[in-house]
């Protein structure tokens, strides 16, 4: 990955996927660029700690919300330490619109997967599911 103006985006089912990398999340001109390049869904994956969970994922929930588009986060699992920083975990899912689908925990239990459907009613229903 590079710095750039190309906004790739990923078709899956009847989704588009952009993606998104580490300091991407808080720049938001990078999610209205993915969103105006077409995608309905961004995921970011990036290892935030406890002191910028609360207002990295606020940016996440306000792309949601304003850009109207599904919003995955993938953090590293609870006490994951990566370049001198531990990860929070709570990887989450946010629907278009800013709903929180799902959450993982933010305790040191162990990895889990956290997942999202969207139902043919454009509902959502979400899980985390433990992996040990």
């Amino acid at each position: 990955f590079q710095p750039g103006t190309d906004y790739r985006i990923i078709s899956h089912a009847d989704m588009s996927i952009g993606l998104g990398i580490c300091a991407d999340l808080t720049e938001e001109s990078h999610a209205t660029n993915i969103r105006a390049a077409g995608a309905t869904v961004y995921a970011v994956g990036a290892l935030l700690r406890e002191t910028a969970f609360a207002r990295e994922s606020a940016l996440l929930q306000k792309y949601a919300t304003a850009l109207n588009m599904t919003v995955l986060f993938a953090n590293f699992a609870p006490g994951y330490v990566g370049s001198n920083l531990e990860s929070v975990g709570k990887s989450s899912i946010w629907a278009n619109g800013g709903e929180l689908i799902a959450q993982a925990p933010d305790n040191e239990d162990g990895e889990a997967l956290v997942v999202a459907e969207v139902r043919a009613d454009g509902s959502w229903r979400g899980q985390v599911l433990s992996l040990f």
